[in-house]
């Protein structure tokens, strides 16, 4: 059962796979508590405006049913100032033997300080506003930094209940530097995660590689191993209670199992498994991932970066390549991830047959 207000996911069941029992009429009644509604003004609503509750429900082969909508006249309050809140983990520094990469890490501290200057709002064509960013950097690194904590599983966790409202800040175990940056986040408010790293997609899953993953060679799967990594599943049970209505994913991993399609158009989005790529759909999250069907690794010398890395950065803002559409000077987020979608595979080529020239 998932139930949306004006299109945005805002409570659904506890168990993708818990069955809803009907009557002998073929209906049920089904009593819903705690659903914490929205009652700020998003880009698609107007003063006065009613809200749209929309519910339905999926069957076992996935299939949705019928939405059943009311309507309802709320009180509207604007959202004191909506955030943006970015969490960038970079892994160039394993602790299991022969899995460091070059440049993962710098390239989350790219994306970090890119994303970290704040995004501008443009409802309308006059009236820009800079949404200001509060940033949280989990690197693992051989540049002993004191500005940021490691990479390590139980961090990562951590940063992502912070932003649900879940993580006790009184827990000794965890000590996340700039954590006191994040919040539970609101409904106008935007998460952005990065993660740059190692990736697998195995039995139907995705699983992210944070630094103390099990000290086992990348090629020897094991369950143990499998439990100390990040999997989708995991990372859906993080993402579900989010209430921020941008969520933007961006993965600029090793094996992350995305795939050049035969007219050579940038999947970008990994195995992620069902329930996971369910919960994309509910809460209209921007995914993209980068590797090419064949591809071990998506950093090269060539460029000094991971490869979406230096199509999103490098390219599409430093150079101003990603202005596309309208050559304004101004570059949406939509315009960014269109051009990493399209170059990433083209540079792969490029980068592979030696025919790239920077």
């Amino acid at each position: 059962l998932r139930i949306t207000q004006d299109d945005k996911l805002i409570w659904r069941s506890s168990d993708y796979n818990q069955p809803i029992k009907l009557g002998p009429d073929g209906k049920t009644k089904i009593i819903v508590r705690d659903i914490q509604s929205s009652n700020s003004i998003g880009d698609r609503k107007e003063w006065g405006d009613k809200s749209v509750f929309a519910a339905y429900v999926y069957d076992k082969k996935g299939t949705r049913s019928r939405s059943v909508s009311v309507y309802a006249d709320l009180a509207y309050s604007a959202n004191p100032e909506p955030q943006s809140f970015v969490l960038s983990i970079g892994v160039s520094n394993y602790d299991a033997d022969g899995w460091d990469l070059s440049y993962a890490a710098n390239d989350a501290l790219a994306f970090s300080k890119a994303f970290g200057q704040g995004l501008v709002h443009r409802p309308n064509r006059k009236d820009d506003y800079r949404i200001p960013a509060r940033v949280v950097n989990l690197i693992s690194d051989d540049s002993e930094s004191t500005h940021y904590s490691p990479a390590t599983k139980e961090n990562i966790v951590a940063a992502l209940k912070s932003l649900t409202g879940s993580f006790n800040s009184e827990s000794p175990e965890v000590n996340v530097k700039g954590l006191e940056n994040f919040r539970e986040s609101g409904w106008d408010d935007i998460v952005t995660i990065v993660f740059s790293g190692h990736g697998i997609s195995y039995g139907g899953q995705f699983y992210l590689l944070p630094q103390d993953t099990l000290d086992r060679p990348i090629n020897e799967l094991s369950q143990e191993m499998l439990r100390s990594a990040l999997s989708s599943d995991e990372l859906r049970s993080l993402l579900a209670p989010l209430r921020a209505n941008h969520i933007i994913l961006v993965l600029d991993a090793c094996y992350s199992g995305a795939s050049v399609t035969a007219d050579n158009e940038f999947q970008g989005i990994p195995d992620f498994g069902d329930s996971f790529g369910q919960l994309i759909f509910d809460k209209k999250m921007t995914v993209i991932a980068a590797s090419s069907a064949d591809s071990v690794t998506v950093e090269s010398d060539a460029v000094g970066h991971g490869l979406l890395t230096f199509a999103m950065l490098v390219e599409g803002v430093g150079e101003g390549m990603a202005d596309s559409s309208s050559k304004d000077g101004i570059i949406t987020l939509s315009e960014l991830f269109d051009y990493a979608r399209k170059r990433v595979p083209n540079l792969y080529s490029a980068i592979a047959s030696n025919r790239f020239q920077g």
